[in-house]
């Protein structure tokens, strides 16, 4: 069987095409071919009987010509040729592939029928959109990815506003690749009278479908690079692919979304917390439940509110079971706290801290979390992006959030997506033997029980994850304080470290030390001698804990079993005004290989379009694998 994959016409650099594209393909399919430009797939042997065959479509036959070349990609390869094995499962790379936008098929057709041939490339059943066309015996065969309709579905996610137009936009989504690509879309200037089609013709590769959405995180991993990247690392059908530096859970939604198990470790539990919830909503969310609980909240909430301002007025109050002393005690608390986030925010606070009271208890609950995550998101609403009250601020979030689960069970159904299993750890990964649920439950990752990890951890300093959360993890309470949260995490540009300190001092002395040696050392020495004694602490301490990280990441991955770790590395300016570069992707490879594993791939100097004049211009994947055979 030959198989062609064409890729999306929204690659943006070419490393996304000649480097993770191939990555996924190599490991999913084995050997492949790049393609400079599909007249070379029209010109094989193999394709060229079809040049002019027709597949069925409505409202017109489609020409394998005109899909083939329909929305091509910039740069320099269109596309993988392969060769692959009769039996080859054509269902899982349509599934799976990120880079992929459409599969072409040929093969022969002997004595076997067309549908009993097709029930085996795709075991689950005959998908939408699944197109063929006949030449005597031949077949040819076109499938779109599950990718394709993933990513446009963040359009139908934002032109819906009800549940109505969710379906019949989600149907629209779904015709759309064989029955509109005739279509002339409207222009990119037209301001009224852009219908949804012409949307999904717009060459931008949009990153906040399935639950990516559903709550704001900056430093965000890119979806469509995480699934590469877990395709590499985890090719099987089935295993457990871990992101020890969980962030927002782009990752661990990712391998959910391929049906594989899921496992995100994350000291912050304020993003544990919404990675489980963005698991949950991916597992099934029963929507009417959720819809009943959410009205039972708000009503409540309005009830203390009123409570307590009658409380505050000197009049008694039938809500008894509210300790109304307490709340205003955190109330002014909060006040302090948060001043510049919520100036004059009484009303707002209030409503926060009665809502976090209702759902603290149901935080065992699927429900529960999302509900928690709604509260979460609108915190972070009505601190940065909106003035509008509250209560109905939490209202939109709510409804936006609804049509989005809704949306992603219709798709999967629709697509038959598989399920994978998801689940969401506290915890320090330096130790990954003692983490928490976020139901409470005491818990750890045992020795070489994962399949792959794919990780980006914080650029050394690159953001204040702490700012970034302040006000959430104030008013929901759900660990520690932000201070000491601070002082545990990795990588924040205010921690400081006594280890560190020690370190620094002994490199000034030009001492030999147990702490760190090689690569990541010269590194930090580069620094102090520029004049940047603050930056070589802050790097000290983030290589130290590296260090530690990298130990457990050995520990818990299976042999053979491979790392994939995205790094930027940090820019300084040093005081002669010279630029100098902490290279963070070089120090971690050295420490891994001193730790035990084997150098797998590197990629080095991936542009990064937002930062390409900042301190962090570009970020490497550094693919580590832990050998067959681990000595002692």
């Amino acid at each position: 069987m030959e198989l062609f994959f064409k890729l999306f016409n929204s690659i943006k650099s070419e490393h996304e095409a000649t480097e993770f594209a191939r990555l996924e393909l190599s490991a999913l399919v084995g050997p492949i071919n790049a393609v400079g430009n599909v007249i070379e797939v029209v010109a094989s042997p193999k394709f060229r009987p079809f040049l002019e065959n027709s597949f069925s479509t409505d409202p017109k036959p489609l020409r394998f010509v005109d899909a083939l070349t329909n929305e091509l990609p910039y740069g320099p390869i269109q596309g993988y040729l392969a060769s692959v094995d009769d039996q080859t499962n054509l269902e899982k790379l349509v599934k799976r592939l990120a880079y992929t936008r459409e599969v072409y098929a040929t093969f022969d057709l002997e004595s076997e029928a067309l549908q009993d041939r097709l029930g085996r490339l795709f075991p689950s059943g005959t998908r939408r959109g699944l197109l063929t066309a006949t030449k005597g015996k031949r077949i040819l065969l076109r499938a779109t990815t599950d990718q394709f309709f993933l990513e446009k579905s963040d359009y139908v996610s934002r032109l819906s506003r009800d549940e109505a137009e969710i379906r019949r936009n989600a149907e629209i989504l779904l015709s759309y690749p064989n029955d509109q690509i005739y279509r002339i879309p409207a222009s990119a200037t037209l301001r009224v009278g852009r219908r949804l089609e012409d949307w999904f013709a717009i060459r931008e590769e949009a990153s906040l479908y399935l639950t990516h959405y559903m709550y704001p995180y900056k430093g965000k991993f890119h979806p469509k690079m995480a699934r590469a990247l877990i395709n590499y690392v985890c090719p099987e059908d089935s295993g457990t692919v871990l992101d020890n530096f969980a962030g927002s859970g782009t990752s661990i939604v990712e391998a959910l979304s391929l049906g594989l198990k899921g496992v995100g470790v994350e000291i912050n539990p304020l993003s544990a917390l919404m990675v489980q919830a963005k698991c949950d909503c991916l597992e099934g969310l029963d929507l009417e439940r959720v819809r009943v609980q959410y009205q039972g909240l708000r009503r409540r909430i309005e009830e203390r509110l009123r409570a307590y301002s009658t409380w505050r007025a000197g009049q008694s109050s039938l809500d008894s079971d509210l300790d109304f002393e307490s709340l205003q005690l955190e109330l002014e608390t909060a006040k302090q706290e948060l001043a510049k986030y919520v100036p004059d925010g009484d009303d707002t606070l209030t409503a926060v801290i009665l809502a976090r009271m209702e759902l603290a208890p149901r935080l065992s609950t699927a429900e529960g979390r999302f509900l928690m995550m709604v509260v979460g998101g609108t915190v972070s609403d009505v601190t940065r992006r909106t003035n509008a009250a509250f209560l109905p601020a939490m209202d939109e979030r709510f409804g936006d959030l609804y049509l989005r689960v809704l949306l992603a069970s219709l798709l999967r159904d629709q697509l038959r997506l598989r399920r994978g299993a998801g689940i969401s750890y506290v915890g320090d990964n330096r130790d990954l033997s003692k983490l928490t649920r976020v139901d409470g439950h005491p818990s750890g990752i045992t020795d070489d029980s994962v399949q792959g990890i794919v990780n980006s951890p914080p650029y050394s300093t690159a953001l204040d994850y702490i700012e970034n959360d302040f006000p959430q993890l104030v008013l929901l309470k759900l660990g520690e304080s932000p201070k000491v949260l601070e002082s545990e995490m990795i990588g924040l540009p205010k921690t400081k470290s006594a280890e560190a300190v020690h370190l620094i001092d002994e490199i000034e002395a030009e001492h030999s030390s147990a702490l760190l040696s090689g690569f990541p050392r010269e590194n930090i020495a580069r620094l102090i001698q520029a004049g940047r004694r603050d930056a070589a602490l802050r790097s000290a301490k983030f290589f130290l804990d590296m260090k530690r990280t990298l130990s457990e990441m050995f520990r818990v991955l299976g042999p053979g079993r491979k790392a994939a770790i995205v790094i930027g590395n940090n820019s300084y300016k040093a005081i002669d005004g010279s630029q100098v570069e902490c290279e963070n992707d070089r120090a971690l490879l050295a420490l891994g290989e001193e730790i035990g594993f084997e150098k797998d791939y590197v990629l080095t100097e991936r542009d990064l379009e937002k930062s390409s004049t900042g301190a962090i211009r570009s970020e490497s994947i550094v693919c580590l694998r832990k050998p067959t055979a681990v000595p002692g």
